[in-house]
């Protein structure tokens, strides 16, 4: 995996690896052209050829990767069949298969943000409601920094990419999973309310409780001996 963090130890040099470094026979760094991951196709694309396929980079195509653990820049990835020589390119689906979404629809991908990287960015606005997505990259710009890899992170794409990652999830959770977003534990599942970012202020209202409890049914009466009873 390119996005292992490696390290040359020696008696001269404790050096940090990139992920076109390796270490040749004599222990002289050495470049080689690596790849994106992705999941490999299980039979050749070819309908009358029975040979399995295998990844090697695209020496044309060069793609920034944005993972939780900062930026990359890799090669894209062919598909060659171990057969017949067949060779495909990756495409868009395949990247999004192997969980690495793109920041626009255009055939060439030249931009994709890990659904690690998505999923981290997720929960850090949510858990910490005053940080903002330009702290998220510049945070992982730092961490490449750290690693030896310099380059900025694009957030306006990250953003994009954020956008059709959670448009997938909401996609996953309602046609898969059959998950129920409008059912409210107090409302039962026909609320009087609904709200698509959450700030809707819920008034307590007489009826509040007893969809679930029906003892719970808060009356004028109750009301007033409580009040009462507060105020003695």
């Amino acid at each position: 995996m390119p996005f292992h963090r490696r390290l040359l130890c020696s008696c001269e040099t404790l050096e940090t690896l990139q992920p076109h470094h390796f270490i040749d026979e004599e222990g002289n760094i050495i470049t080689k052209d690596v790849c994106l991951p992705c999941f490999v196709p299980l039979k050749c694309c070819d309908v009358n050829c029975l040979g399995s396929m295998s990844l090697t980079p695209n020496l044309t195509e060069s793609i920034v990767v944005v993972t939780e653990q900062g930026r990359f820049l890799l090669k894209g990835t062919n598909f060659v069949c171990d057969s017949c020589h067949t060779v495909r390119k990756a495409t868009i689906d395949d990247y999004i298969f192997s969980g690495f979404f793109p920041a626009s629809l255009s055939e060439k991908v030249t931009y994709l943000f890990s659904e690690e990287a998505l999923l981290l960015g997720y929960h850090i606005s949510h858990k910490c409601p005053g940080s903002s997505k330009n702290m998220y990259a510049r945070t992982l710009e730092d961490v490449s920094k750290e690693y030896g890899r310099n380059g900025p992170i694009n957030v306006p794409l990250f953003t994009t990419a954020e956008r059709e990652w959670e448009t997938c999830r909401h996609y996953i959770d309602q046609e898969v999973l059959k998950r129920d977003k409008t059912h409210c534990p107090s409302c039962g599942k026909e609320p009087l309310v609904r709200s698509s970012d959450a700030i809707v202020k819920l008034r307590r209202l007489s009826s509040a409780g007893k969809v679930h409890n029906p003892e719970n049914e808060r009356t004028e009466d109750a009301c007033t001996r409580k009040h009462d009873k507060d105020w003695s």
